[in-house]
């Protein structure tokens, strides 16, 4: 993944989130994962293992509304 890559999708993440939206990851490879930790970016997006669970993550969300955030895969970061 290039800059002009991450650009995209940080953009994608701003775009979504300023009208409520969400954007889920799946089937990150480990070389992607360690880019997105390096670049801080880990912490914006949720990631699943295979889209099956990334979709059904949305569906988590819509019942937890109010209660709390959805379940999904984050890793703990030293981005803060």
């Amino acid at each position: 993944m290039n800059w002009t890559a991450l650009s995209a999708l940080t953009q994608a993440y701003r775009d979504y989130s300023a009208r409520g939206g969400t954007i889920r990851l799946c089937g990150v490879q480990k070389r992607m994962e360690s880019i997105l930790a390096l670049t801080c970016l880990l912490d914006f997006f949720r990631h699943h293992p295979s889209v099956d669970e990334a979709l059904a993550s949305f569906t988590e969300a819509e019942s937890a509304a109010g209660v709390g955030a959805a379940t999904g895969s984050r890793t703990a970061s030293s981005c803060r």
